[in-house]
């Protein structure tokens, strides 16, 4: 079978790609950016794990896998009206005939069909290995990358308290960080990956903001957000991006397809100011948290953390 040429260029606007490692508000923050009236907020697709569509397609166990979950809402509501049960299937039969494809073939088609929307993705998978985020700029040259930090110790706790929410044995995690899973180590890796790509990227295509300022604050940076886009910036406009909960992929999906997104922003999908716990300490739950390195430490202060003081206490 022919494989279908790509869409011709300037069919869609470039995309908006938020980038950071899981847990790190990037879910709330697309789903915000989102519902600007100009943009259109996209669960997580998780294309660029893999160049071919086969390839995205037995990662994820034919569309049945969590990490699929995102992309299947997607097809289900633009291409085929809505989310239930049968559009799930019916998205799944599509995805199927389109093996032949790229996925940049296949994100081409949404883009393309939410036109002159600019769509919002947000894939932490993307930025867990530097392959995927060179494709995804040679993909998408034009495209604008927000980078969004969170202070590492937190994003470590909630990462392990994710895990542990889930059921995940702590015997479990502690293997995993033994084997190299260390969440300090993976934070590293994510934002070293996202940083490197920086460097490739025109000034003017990148914003980097700390997540917490942005929940602490959220109006200035919205405004300063969809400046930067080249989109409205009247009060209608930044207020619809306080509400997340007003997007077509605010809650669960149907069965089969449930996620797509942070499980917990999907059953309250609401903006909230700040942190309103502290995230518990990792040691007393028996996890082997590791100090951070020299080289966290120095990465977390170029992002704007200081973890020193943490390192000194521990």
């Amino acid at each position: 079978m022919r494989t279908p040429q790509p869409l011709p260029v300037g069919r869609f606007p470039a995309p908006l790609f938020v980038l950071g490692p899981y847990r790190s508000f990037t879910s709330v923050l697309c789903m915000c950016i989102g519902q600007h009236p100009e943009l259109y907020g996209f669960p997580e697709t998780n294309l660029f794990v893999s160049r071919s569509m086969t390839g995205w397609w037995l990662r994820y166990d034919g569309g049945r896998a969590l990490g699929s979950h995102g992309l299947i809402r997607a097809v289900a509501e633009i291409i085929f009206g809505d989310q239930t049960a049968n559009a799930a299937a019916a998205a799944r039969r599509w995805l199927q005939r389109r093996l032949h494809w790229t996925t940049l073939q296949v994100l081409d088609e949404l883009c393309a069909a939410v036109a002159p929307s600019i769509i919002v993705e947000k894939s932490p998978s993307t930025s867990a290995d530097f392959r995927r985020l060179t494709r995804m700029l040679r993909n998408f040259p034009d495209a604008r990358f927000l980078h969004v930090g969170r202070h590492p110790t937190r994003q470590t706790t909630s990462l392990l308290s994710a895990l542990a929410e889930v059921g995940t044995p702590s015997v479990v995690m502690n293997q995993l960080i033994v084997n190299g899973a260390d969440p300090y180590e993976l934070w590293h890796r994510h934002h070293r990956n996202i940083l490197t790509l920086q460097q490739m990227v025109p000034e003017r295509q990148w914003v980097y903001l700390r997540g917490e300022d942005v929940l602490a604050w959220p109006e200035p940076h919205f405004v300063r957000i969809a400046s930067w886009l080249g989109v409205r910036t009247d009060p209608l406009a930044i207020t619809s991006m306080f509400h997340p909960e007003e997007s077509t992929f605010a809650r669960p999906g149907p069965r089969g397809a449930e996620l797509g997104n942070d499980p917990h922003l999907l059953l309250d999908p609401t903006l909230r100011a700040g942190e309103s716990k502290t995230p518990k300490d990792a040691r007393r739950s028996g996890i082997a948290l590791s100090r951070p390195g020299a080289h966290v430490v120095e990465l977390a202060r170029l992002l704007g953390y200081d973890l020193e003081a943490e390192v000194s206490a521990a």
